[in-house]
C-alpha cells in the first residue's frame, strides 16, 4: 500500500522513462503523505478501447488512481492530488499534440478490510 493505477487512452504516447513518473510520484506521496516508498505500487494500463465526449476529436486521457489507509486529513489528500498531477502534466503535455484530460483520483481505504502478506509489513507510514 499505496496503490497507484494508472491508465491512459491508447493515442496518448507514454514518456520514454515512465518508471521515472512512477518514481516521482512516490515521491510526491512520500513527501507530502509521510508514505514509505518502499509500500508504494504501481501499474500502468493502455486503454484501447475509450470514448472521449461524442468521439469526434483526438483527444485523449491519462488518469490516475492512488488508493491508501484512511487516516490522512483532507488537506493532506488534496495536496498529494495536486502535486500528482503537476507530475503528470510535465511528463505528457511536452510529447502529446492532441488535447489531453489529466486526473487525479485519491481514495481511501479502511484498515480493517484490507489484508498484506508478509505480514507485519503493513505499516501507516
Amino acid at each position: 500500500m499505496p496503490h497507484l493505477v494508472m491508465e491512459h487512452s491508447s493515442n496518448v504516447d507514454v514518456p520514454g522513462d515512465v518508471h521515472h513518473v512512477l518514481r516521482q510520484l512516490h515521491s510526491v506521496l512520500n513527501d507530502v503523505g509521510g508514505i514509505l516508498i518502499t509500500n508504494c505500487k504501481s501499474r500502468v494500463y493502455q486503454a484501447d478501447s475509450f470514448l472521449i465526449a461524442d468521439g469526434q476529436s483526438d483527444e485523449g486521457f491519462v488518469h490516475l488512481d492512488i488508493s491508501f489507509v484512511r487516516g490522512r486529513s483532507d488537506d493532506v489528500k488534496a495536496q498529494i492530488s495536486r502535486d500528482c498531477l503537476s507530475v503528470l502534466k510535465d511528463a505528457f503535455l511536452p510529447i502529446n499534440k492532441q488535447p489531453l484530460q489529466i486526473t487525479v483520483n485519491v481514495d481511501d481505504i479502511a484498515l480493517e478490510m484490507y489484508s498484506k502478506h508478509p505480514a507485519g509489513t503493513l505499516t501507516l507510514q
